[in-house]
Order: structure tokens, then C-alpha cells, then sequence
């Protein structure tokens, strides 16, 4: 697709997000392609999935797509746990899969940061939740929106797919039903009709350091270079 296709079919989609949400009696958050712009120029495609947006409040009605927009045209490139492993992806992707050693700092590299506009990122469930997940009604409400995050991934059609803490979704919505399984430093990477989803930690996480957590990302894909999986 190109720019104005994905930006109407974006529309489209945070319409019918609207919708949902409404019915529920309840409030969402808007994401997906961040800057189609930038996306539709990207040589390799990634779409970050992640569980649900986090509010401190409990109650949102807020595009995130927007608001990442305004603090990079802000140059606000301040460390940021979540963000930072997308645009460091970016950047090694388009440096030769170098390792977390290798890419600049965005705290310091306006370029860097910037770098966040080539991807995209999809939250399962729209509904804001709190610092922990609420397991009693999370899938309850992601079902109520997988037909919309499934024409998110339709539209976005990522070559790369970082499920964090989401690989379940991938699994029960058929994703990974033909797919071959390939283990990387921890869990595994999937390959499926052309496509590369890589079930990784979630990105609040202490388990391991993002260091590690970019690195584990990185290998695997080098892995799936060598193994002729992405061109």
C-alpha cells in the first residue's frame, strides 16, 4: 500500500476501535502504523505486538500514534525502555544486523530516535490497563478486537513480527498453525508464509537487560538471514 492507502485504512480501523470500545462503555487507545509516511519507504517492514496500552489513570482515549509524532518533531529523544529496542532494530536492520554495541545511542543521536517512525505497533487489547495485566478480562476483551488486529497486520504486512508476550494471540488466532520453529537464545522464532515472528519477552520486563533483550532479537534474525528466511 502506499501512504494514503495505509493512512485511510488507518482511519478506518481506529473508527471501528472507537466503536468497540464504546459498546463496552469504556474509553481505547489508538496504535498501529506510526507514521505511514516513513513506513511505506521501509525496506523491511516490522510490527512490534504487544499486549495493551498502559495508563497510569486507568482511562484513555488517546492515539499513540499522534503522540510519539509530536516528541520526535519535539526532539525528544529521551531513553525509553519500550521504544528504544524498536528504533535500535530499525537501525540494525538497515546497518547489517549489527549488534547492540554497534548502534548509537537515541538519547544522544537525533537520527537514531527518529528511526521509530519506519515501524508499527499493535496492541492485542485497546482497552488501557494498569501496571499489571488483568487476566479476568484481558482475553474477554482481546477477542472482541483480534478481527481488527488481525486487519492491522493485514494492512501494516510486516516481514518481521516481535510478538512481546504475545506469541498466545499468534497461537490461538492460527498464525503459527503451518509455520516451522527455529530456537534462538531463549524460546523461539517462526517462520510462516514468508513471514518472521519472533516470540520475545515483554518489554517492561526485568528478566534480562535490553541489551540482551535487543541482542536476542538481532541474533535470531541474523540466524533467519543465513538460513535464507529474510532477504
Amino acid at each position: 500500500m502506499n501512504t494514503k492507502e495505509l493512512i485511510n485504512e488507518q482511519d478506518k480501523i481506529d473508527g471501528e476501535v472507537k466503536t468497540i470500545a464504546e459498546q463496552m462503555g469504556l474509553k481505547a487507545c489508538y496504535d498501529g502504523i506510526i507514521s505511514p509516511e516513513h513506513y511505506a519507504k521501509a525496506e523491511i517492514k516490522t510490527s512490534w505486538v504487544f499486549r495493551e496500552p498502559y495508563d497510569s489513570y486507568g482511562d484513555c482515549d488517546y492515539d499513540y500514534k499522534k503522540a510519539i509524532i509530536e516528541r520526535l518533531n519535539k526532539i525528544d529523544t529521551k531513553r525509553n525502555r519500550y521504544f528504544d529496542p524498536m528504533r535500535y532494530l530499525e537501525y540494525s536492520l538497515k546497518n547489517k544486523l549489527v549488534l547492540w554495541d554497534e548502534i548509537p545511542d537515541a538519547d544522544k543521536d537525533v537520527a537514531v530516535s527518529k528511526l521509530l517512525l519506519q515501524t508499527a505497533f499493535t496492541n492485542i487489547n485497546k482497552i488501557v490497563g494498569g501496571a499489571s495485566v488483568n487476566w479476568n478480562t484481558f482475553w474477554n476483551y482481546t477477542d472482541k478486537f483480534s478481527d481488527l488486529v488481525k486487519k492491522q497486520l493485514a494492512i501494516a504486512d510486516p516481514k518481521i513480527i516481535i510478538a512481546s508476550g504475545t506469541i498466545e494471540f499468534f497461537e490461538k488466532y492460527g498464525y503459527l498453525r503451518n509455520a516451522s520453529s527455529h530456537k534462538k537464545s531463549y524460546r523461539f522464532y517462526y517462520v510462516c508464509e514468508g513471514k518472521i515472528i519472533l516470540d520475545c519477552y515483554h518489554l517492561g520486563q526485568r528478566r534480562m537487560s535490553q541489551e540482551n533483550l535487543c541482542n536476542d532479537i538481532i541474533m535470531a534474525l541474523q540466524n533467519a538471514k543465513e538460513n535464507g528466511f529474510l532477504n
